[in-house]
């Protein structure tokens, strides 16, 4: 019969010596049986267990009761170790005392392993701090652990057997509806979302969920792991919020704002930048910032912009103007200054730059300038003119004085000759040559430009010339040219021209300096011809029919 049951066998006397051994036992260990009778029980246990079990085999002998049950770790005789449960009980003689014990062993290694893995798993589970239950496939809750109780305000096992659904509140904003969850439970899926959840005093709160299915004794389950996010999302919505108010601040501030890495990699524009740029954010997005539209139009600016950078990236301050490229190739005159970034190591992070448009500005600087130079010329000229006698010297100044103001390259002055009705050349200079040959020479009235602005008496703006207009100004070539008629109460005096490049506001200064000169020399002063007069009001612009544009 011994032989033939499953477990080991043994039988040992008072000393702990096996007297008997079934051939399981030996199977069990590798034993010879030639062994039995020289075996004690310190050759099959594992060192840290020989004295527990001798101390209980002793104290067996003495007659006190112990545990009949008791597991040990033995040890093979080939080194390999396995787990034991032994059901020991005392032998005793006729006269009723123990002279020995029958042990029944059995090799429970799996089973050991086996509890140990679940035993490890469910400390896991206990020390999670994130909420964790199994659901069985109708939705049913089967097991939570002591962070999902917490979570939701529940005794430990409270939760066991009720629906899943009562753990969660109606969808919100961005957020999934349980049914999400109860479904993907049904299906055997896995699912991941937040959700809005309800403890059990009512309290909502916010929650990552995660789905995933399991088999359990052959039917599915699925685990959810729970994670409470109220904190995170609260702060996540506050920093997209101050992300949205910066943002809209940067767009409102009256310049250009942008955001480098250390290297000048683009990392935002506001959109006063990206607008006066014609850029769009998401193309200039890690494009060096030299690189863009805006600087790369022109090698001098993109390689300025670069080493600013980089000066930058070293810890200094840079301020400078320039000059940038924006929509439609206008060209815009910015003050920029690039200040860096520092990081919590105190190294620098990244750049940032701030710019504003100051075109304006240097327009209005640059026709300061001119406006105080067209002033002083006339305190000068005012000044000559006033110690001049005769009118050959005078012309004669205000040519020299006007083609140093204007810079044309040939300026002329004509008298109206009302007998005549003609002009005539009475002074001028020119950059290429004497044009005292040319004087007395005449220009009757509506002969090319000189002609024409005389006869309608309006200032007359050509440029690009399309024909030889030699007549026009005393046997030189024009490419381009401005005739002034020399007003005084509306009576003709003459005409003032130059050639080459004016602008409409110097040509009114130079036909003001021009009146004013011929108002202080009577000697000048003919007479209108009824027969003439003026189309336009006096003062007036008009381009030459068939000569270009103004």
């Amino acid at each position: 019969v011994v032989e033939h049951i499953h477990d080991a066998i043994i039988a040992d006397d008072q000393e702990g010596r096996i007297v008997f051994a079934n051939d399981q036992f030996l199977a069990l260990y590798g034993l010879d049986r030639s062994l039995i009778g020289n075996l004690v029980l310190e050759d099959y246990v594992a060192p840290e267990w020989r004295d527990a079990l001798r101390d209980r085999h002793d104290r067996r002998m003495r007659g006190e009761r112990m545990p009949t049950v008791f597991r040990y770790e033995g040890v093979r005789s080939d080194g390999k170790r396995l787990w034991i449960e032994a059901v020991v009980t005392p032998i005793k003689d006729a006269q009723g005392d123990v002279v020995g014990t029958q042990s029944a062993l059995r090799d429970i290694t799996e089973r050991k392993h086996a509890e140990d893995a679940l035993q490890t798993h469910s400390k896991i589970l206990h020390a999670m701090a994130e909420g964790l239950i199994y659901v069985d496939s109708t939705g049913t809750i089967r097991f939570s652990n002591p962070a999902f109780d917490g979570m939701f305000g529940y005794a430990p096992g409270e939760l066991i057997g009720q629906p899943v659904s009562v753990l969660s509140e109606s969808a919100g904003p961005g957020l999934a509806p349980m049914v999400a969850v109860t479904e993907a439970v049904k299906r055997g899926d896995s699912w991941t979302g937040e959700v809005v959840n309800r403890t059990k005093l009512g309290v909502a709160f916010y929650s990552k969920i995660r789905v995933s299915p399991m088999q359990h004794e052959g039917e599915p389950w699925s685990v959810i792991v729970m994670e409470d996010v109220t904190e995170q999302r609260v702060a996540r919505e506050m920093l997209a919020a101050g992300e949205r108010r910066l943002r809209h601040v940067l767009d409102s501030v009256f310049g250009f704002v942008g955001h480098v890495t250390v290297e000048g990699l683009v990392v935002d524009l506001n959109k006063a930048a990206l607008q006066a740029g014609g850029l769009r954010l998401e193309e200039v997005i890690g494009v060096p910032i030299w690189e863009t539209s805006v600087f790369n139009y022109d090698e001098v600016v993109r390689a300025e912009m670069k080493a600013a950078v980089l000066r930058a990236a070293e810890g200094h301050v840079c301020r400078f103007e320039t000059r940038v490229c924006g929509v439609q190739g206008r060209l815009l005159d910015i003050d920029l200054a690039l200040s860096p970034m520092l990081g919590e190591d105190g190294k620098v992070s990244s750049i940032v730059g701030f710019a504003a448009d100051i075109t304006e500005r240097k327009v209005a600087e640059k026709r300061l300038e001119q406006r105080l130079a067209e002033l002083a010329f006339l305190a000068k000229f005012t000044q000559e003119i006033n110690a001049m006698t005769e009118e050959p010297q005078l012309l004669g100044a205000l040519c020299s004085s006007l083609a140093s103001l204007f810079k044309g390259d040939r300026i002329g002055v004509y008298a109206f000759d009302s007998e005549r009705s003609c002009l005539q050349f009475r002074a001028g200079c020119s950059s290429t040559g004497n044009v005292d040959h040319c004087l007395g020479q005449d220009i009757p009235l509506g002969v090319g430009a000189i002609g024409y602005a005389a006869q309608k008496m309006e200032r007359l703006a050509i440029k690009d010339l399309l024909q030889d207009a030699s007549e026009i100004e005393a046997g030189q070539p024009a490419h381009a040219i401005v005739a002034v008629p020399l007003l005084s109460s509306g009576v003709l005096l003459g005409v003032r021209s130059a050639t080459e490049s004016w602008s409409a506001a110097r040509a009114t200064i130079a036909s003001s300096i021009s009146s004013m000169s011929s108002r202080s020399r009577s000697s000048i002063r003919p007479t209108m011809p009824k027969s003439i007069s003026p189309s336009t009001p006096p003062g007036s612009t008009r381009i030459l029919p068939g000569c270009g544009s103004a």
